[in-house]
């Protein structure tokens, strides 16, 4: 969807029905322009998906779930929130910081000095 060319009021329904009916690796990004666009409310919900998952299920799950969850604070420009939950992931086991290093979903947090010295020195302990 070629938002950029529409007004706001067609842009906002547009990122809605992606965020909604759209393919699963398009949701986050869609509910991070939602909140970018003064929406809150959609990052809340995906957010809140997220911890809906049982992370029993898989050994890595919540490891994977913090991550997920640091991306989506990324995409909704919030490079602090974003370290706090890739800090967790680390904790729960997340080990994949090359990934990390070059995942689309942290672009922007990885601009931010704070975040990237300490994926830096993830990256550094592999």
């Amino acid at each position: 969807v070629a938002c950029g060319r529409l007004g706001l009021n067609e842009a906002v329904p547009a990122i809605e029905t992606i965020r909604k009916d759209g393919p699963e690796e398009l949701r986050g990004a869609a509910a991070a322009a939602l909140h970018r666009l003064g929406r809150p409310e959609a990052l809340a919900q995906e957010l809140g998906l997220a911890v809906r998952l049982d992370p029993g299920a898989d050994p890595r799950a919540l490891a994977l779930l913090h991550y997920n969850r640091g991306c989506l604070y990324a995409l909704a420009g919030s490079a602090e929130q974003s370290l706090v939950e890739m800090r967790k992931a680390e904790e729960a086991g997340f080990d994949d910081w090359t990934w990390a290093a070059e995942d689309p979903d942290l672009y922007w947090s990885r601009k931010d000095p704070a975040f990237r010295k300490w994926l830096e020195a993830q990256t550094k302990q592999k």
